[in-house]
């Protein structure tokens, strides 16, 4: 590490951190196993919910699959989108500047991190709060829970 004492603050001993930029290449590999593993395994979890939301259809156990389903879906667009816009930053050597003069593409990828990031503890807290119900006024649960009941809330959540 290079350091010189900088001539205005020279007499208080304060020093001037001149380090040569040497910038460690990150490859491109790792987002794209990421993205993989995670929309492989996300896609796993649709069929096993589908599978199992189709044998519990009427029963009190589909409102948490539905819930459990909406958890997973927002998890792939999560992996899809924002593994997208890494792969394609990492792809042009991170030089948002090259393909991004407006700085549209990075609020996009801001905004998406935070909704995608949010949206599973908000889906996690509304599950909580439906096994909560289920458990201590089953019949309520059973009666006003219905199917239609939870995807009105999935979706008035999500928007």
């Amino acid at each position: 590490m290079n350091s010189s004492k900088s001539p205005g603050l020279a007499g208080f001993g304060i020093l001037k951190n001149t380090t040569c930029h040497t910038e460690k290449k990150i490859s491109v590999f790792f987002s794209i196993i990421f993205m993989t593993v995670g929309i492989l395994s996300n896609s796993l979890a649709i069929a096993i919910l589908m599978k199992a939301y189709q044998r519990f259809r009427q029963k009190s156990k589909a409102s948490f699959l539905l819930l459990a389903s909406g958890l997973v879906i927002t998890d792939l667009f999560g992996h899809l989108i924002n593994g997208a816009i890494a792969v394609f930053v990492y792809a042009s050597d991170k030089d948002w500047i090259r393909f991004n003069q407006s700085n549209i593409l990075c609020s996009v990828f801001g905004i998406c991190m935070v909704f995608f990031g949010l949206c599973p503890l908000f889906l996690g807290s509304v599950m909580a709060v439906e096994r909560c119900i289920g458990v201590t006024k089953p019949i309520f649960h059973s009666t006003k829970m219905t199917s239609k009941h939870v995807k009105m809330m999935l979706t008035m959540m999500l928007r």
